[in-house]
């Protein structure tokens, strides 16, 4: 087989292969070398929290107050106030974060393949598998409500756990292999059967990654930073974390196939389209 060459004749950077080590390493190489359109890509859905959350601590707009029921000897629990701004928020956040999920995996495929990252690129191939990727998303979340309610009990947490392993390349499969969203259920099991333990692994390192840093930044600032503030923190904080998370789990696929599948640039490029 001819070996994949980038439009401009060099060759594109290797396909991941190593361990979890060489996962991190990379993931942050990746992420270095395009920060500027990943972190514009995972700042767009959070643009409407931002919006909604500033303009909600300006008191403008409705109120939805909700109340929780005590008993007469209980100490009253303070009602809990949402503002519609905030909830039209969270509702177009998720739209666009469903987006943002597909620009960022079609971005990390791009740089393997030397192609130029870009925004607006990025986003109109997502756009064009929304419904997919919206339906994959929908059919996950089902699937994971029984294990999720179960959780509740000791006993729910492995099933949940395992569940969300199988699954975590769903998203995966639709953006790059232009699976249906019921095949890309089947597919992402077939991904991790043999790599369990280390998509395990490296699930959970991000995972308390992230709650070690949230954690670490956010307790203090709760206590010594205006709520305007928190909110402007908070958005910084999960712009950047987000897109280092979504390639970690990306480079991960890739090197997982190229395990299994002796996968290569061409093949790559054949299922982008490119």
């Amino acid at each position: 087989m001819t070996p994949y060459h980038t439009p401009s004749g060099h060759e594109p950077p290797p396909l991941p292969h190593g361990g979890l080590g060489h996962i991190a390493d990379s993931t942050f190489s990746v992420f270095g070398a395009h920060y500027l359109p990943f972190i514009l890509i995972a700042l767009l859905p959070q643009i409407p929290l931002l919006v909604g959350g500033i303009i909600s601590l300006t008191g403008i707009g409705p109120i939805f107050t909700f109340d929780f029921p005590v008993e007469p000897s209980e100490e009253p629990v303070e009602p809990l106030q949402i503002s519609l701004w905030e909830v039209l928020g969270v509702i177009l956040s998720f739209v666009i974060s469903i987006l943002a999920g597909g620009a960022t995996i079609y971005a990390v495929a791009r740089h393997y393949l030397g192609s130029p990252v870009l925004v607006q690129r990025s986003y109109e191939y997502a756009w064009a598998r929304f419904p997919k990727l919206l339906g994959s998303f929908l059919l996950v979340l089902l699937i994971l409500i029984v294990p999720g309610v179960l959780s509740v009990f000791i006993i729910g947490i492995p099933l949940l756990v395992f569940a969300v392993v199988a699954l975590l390349f769903v998203t995966h499969a639709v953006a790059i292999e232009q699976q249906d969203p019921t095949d890309a259920l089947k597919r992402s099991w077939n991904v991790v059967q043999g790599n369990w333990w280390r998509t395990f692994g490296l699930l959970a390192g991000i995972t308390l990654a992230i709650i070690g840093a949230t954690l670490i930044i956010f307790l203090p600032a709760g206590r010594f930073l205006p709520p305007a503030l928190v909110v402007l923190l908070s958005t910084a904080f999960s712009t950047v974390v987000t897109p280092i998370a979504t390639i970690a789990i990306t480079v991960l696929y890739f090197d997982i196939r190229v395990r299994k599948e002796q996968y290569t640039h061409n093949d790559l490029a054949r299922e982008l389209g490119a």
